[in-house]
């Protein structure tokens, strides 16, 4: 999970997942063809898929517009805790992957 400046409203934040980078061609649910993501773009979705204001909504999204990393839950306060890692929604899929490229490497 990522914190990132929305592409269509500077002033309001995203939290949201990276799905894929540049180079990758992202396929979802409501999309009859790849979408490929383009130089320095990256594609976002959050976890409830039908009511996520995302990268199905306005496309992939400049990689400069992230910012942070999110660790942890905070609110509601039953979900404090660390964030863990979910599998893939089957709804949505990389069709082609860039093996290259990756935001925060391991270090």
């Amino acid at each position: 999970m990522f914190t990132s400046r929305s592409p269509k409203n500077p002033d309001e934040k995203l939290i949201k997942r990276i799905v894929g980078f540049e180079g990758d061609v992202i396929r979802t649910k409501n999309k009859k063809r790849g979408i490929p993501i383009p130089k320095g773009h990256c594609w976002l979705e959050g976890d409830n898929t039908k009511h996520s204001h995302d990268s199905n909504d306005f496309g992939p999204v400049p990689v400069g517009l992230i910012y942070a990393k999110a660790s942890r839950i905070v609110w509601p306060p039953h979900r404090w805790g660390k964030l863990t890692r979910d599998e893939f929604h089957e709804d949505r899929y990389i069709v082609k992957q860039n093996p290259k490229v990756t935001l925060f490497p391991n270090p």
